[in-house]
């Protein structure tokens, strides 16, 4: 612990009884990005289109927090690690956002965002989601449950938010309507937001007008 509080470790596969050893499995249906939302405005669960995963992926928004670094402290800390792994990146974050985009386009992947972190409000305000319900929603992603789900179109990230999903309450799934104040829900979002524009305006990168057009607009 003197080094870091959350530790790794590795291993030879071949001390895992059931695992393949050729490392290879056949292609993905759904993709998953986990982000943990500080601001509380992003859904449980949001479905993608090819170009916004990009986008998403490209940006990998999510927060630190206590217990997985050194020096956070109580309160969460914003941050934007570019394909959720910055510091282990050998390449470009776009060269690895191509690949991505162009393998979602050719094997016709549903993508998913999922926000592990605060509902009904932000960081201090609000409650994080209980992982029960996240796991229900990530199971009936996979089951193709929620593509039957009624859903409408995020007004200020552009993403599609499922509006019900069987055995999680409807009032967890709209962050919109979950605040206690629609105008604080609105100046949260549009804070974040231009937290999305500030961070794509800082990259170094060649970003296509295709992935670019998948983000909130300025």
């Amino acid at each position: 612990s003197e080094l870091t509080e959350n530790t790794r470790a590795s291993y030879p596969i071949t001390h895992i009884d059931n695992s393949v050893h050729s490392g290879q499995g056949g292609h993905p249906e759904n993709i998953f990005m986990l982000s943990c939302d500080m601001f509380g405005v992003m859904p449980p669960i949001a479905m993608l289109t090819p170009q916004q995963a990009a986008y998403y992926f490209l940006q990998g928004y999510t927060a630190r927090v206590a217990g997985t670094e050194l020096g956070i402290g109580n309160k969460p800390m914003t941050v934007f690690s570019p394909c959720f792994g910055a510091p282990f990146l050998a390449l470009p974050p776009m060269k690895y956002t191509s690949l991505l985009l162009d393998s979602i386009k050719r094997h016709k992947v549903k993508c998913w965002l999922v926000n592990t972190g605060w509902i009904h409000g932000g960081y201090g305000k609000g409650d994080r989601i209980p992982l029960p319900y996240t796991r229900r929603l990530i199971n009936s992603a996979i089951q193709g449950d929620l593509l039957k789900c009624e859903m409408s179109k995020d007004p200020h990230f552009g993403f599609m938010v499922i509006r019900g999903c069987p055995g999680v309450p409807g009032e967890l799934l709209n962050p919109e309507t979950s605040w206690d104040s629609i105008e604080q829900y609105n100046e949260a979002a549009v804070l974040l937001k231009n937290r999305f524009l500030d961070n794509t305006n800082s990259m170094n990168e060649d970003i296509p007008r295709e992935i670019l057009n998948a983000g909130p607009e300025d």
